[in-house]
C-alpha cells in the first residue's frame, strides 16, 4: 500500500542515489527528452519515463520547435505509471512513492496528486509535504484518461 507520496527534484536522486536504488523505496523518474536516465533500467520498484514538462500548445507557440522538439506525456507513458501506481497500492506493505521530475514540481506534481486517491495519505498530509507542487494539467489528463482505457480492457 502507499503510506505517503513524495516530490523531489532530480539532483536530490542525483545526489542521493544509492538511498533511490535500495529495495524499499519505490520511484517514479520523470526527464526530461533530452536528458540521460539516471538509472539503467526500470525495476519493479523503479521505472523511468522521457517527456518535457509542456503542454501541446507550447510547442505550437515556440519558436525553437525545430531546434529542441518537445516531447508531451503519451498514452503509453500515462499508462505505465497507472500500472506502477496500481500494482503497489495493492501490496500489503505501507511504502512511500517517491516521483522524481527536473524541479519536483509540475510533472511529478501531477502523477503525486493523480496517485492520492491510491494512497492512504490524508490531504493535509499530502500537502503539507508537497507544498511547492503545481501539477501539470497536460500529465494529470493523461493519467487520467489512461486509467479509464484500463478500466475498459478489464
Amino acid at each position: 500500500m502507499i503510506g505517503k507520496i513524495l516530490t523531489v527534484p532530480k539532483a536530490d536522486v542525483i545526489a542521493n542515489k544509492e538511498y533511490y536504488e535500495k529495495e524499499d523505496n519505490l520511484l517514479i523518474s520523470i526527464m526530461s527528452s533530452y536528458r540521460p536516465p539516471i538509472f539503467e533500467k526500470d525495476t519493479d520498484r523503479t521505472i523511468t519515463l522521457f517527456f518535457d514538462d509542456v503542454y501541446p500548445c507550447h510547442w505550437v507557440y515556440s519558436k525553437q520547435k525545430d531546434k529542441y522538439p518537445y516531447k508531451f506525456c503519451s498514452s503509453e507513458d500515462a499508462k505505465k505509471i497507472v500500472k506502477f501506481i496500481q500494482r503497489h497500492s495493492r501490496s500489503n506493505k505501507k511504502e512511500t512513492l517517491q516521483i522524481q521530475c527536473t524541479l519536483g514540481i509540475y510533472r511529478s506534481g501531477a502523477v503525486a496528486r493523480y496517485a492520492l486517491k491510491y494512497s492512504r495519505m490524508n490531504i493535509e498530509d499530502f500537502h503539507r509535504l508537497n507544498k511547492k507542487i503545481s501539477p501539470n494539467e497536460w500529465v494529470l489528463d493523461k493519467l487520467v484518461e489512461a486509467e479509464f482505457e484500463l478500466k475498459g480492457k478489464q
